[in-house]
Order: C-alpha cells, then structure tokens, then sequence
C-alpha cells in the first residue's frame, strides 16, 4: 500500500515555501519602488528649492542693481531727489 499523505504533505510543504519566496520578493521589490519613489522626490524638492533659491537671488539682484541705479541718478540731479514739500492747507475763520 502506498502512502499518499507523506507526498502531498511534500508537496503543499514545497508549494507553501515557493509562495513564500514570491511573496518576499514582491515585497521587496515594492520596497525597493518606495525608495526609488522617495528619492526622486527628494531630487525635485532639492531641484525646486534651488531653483527658487536661485530666483530669490535674481530678484535681489535686481532690487540691489535698481536702488544702486537710482542712487546714482540722483547723485547726478540732486533737484530731482528732494522731495517737494506740501503745498500748506488754506485755513478758513
């Protein structure tokens, strides 16, 4: 008489650890996705930051180079910088 539950105890054993193996894979493999995900977005973040970084300093730039070109043109035409005084109220009894 032949023995039927000792092999197919073997076999779902074998089916069970295969399993096992492809879900460890697909497990690592996700997790391998969320860090390659990860990183990307940390390049943009990085990528964005400088960029804004960038143009905070183009834009300072800019104001320095302005307020740098006034102050020379009225270096240049003092009348112009002075400010006019307000023409005084009338004021009525």
């Amino acid at each position: 008489m032949l023995d039927v539950g000792t092999l197919s105890n073997g076999l779902a054993a074998f089916v069970l650890q295969r399993e096992l193996e492809t879900i460890e894979l697909t497990e690592a493999d996700q997790v391998e996705r969320q860090r390659r995900r990860a990183r990307i977005e940390m390049d943009r973040a990085r990528a964005a930051s400088l960029k804004a970084a960038a143009e905070k300093a183009a834009a300072d730039k800019a104001a320095a180079d302005k307020a740098a070109e006034e102050a020379a043109k009225r270096a240049r035409n003092p009348e112009e910088g002075i400010a006019q005084p307000p023409a005084p109220a009338e004021v009525r009894p």
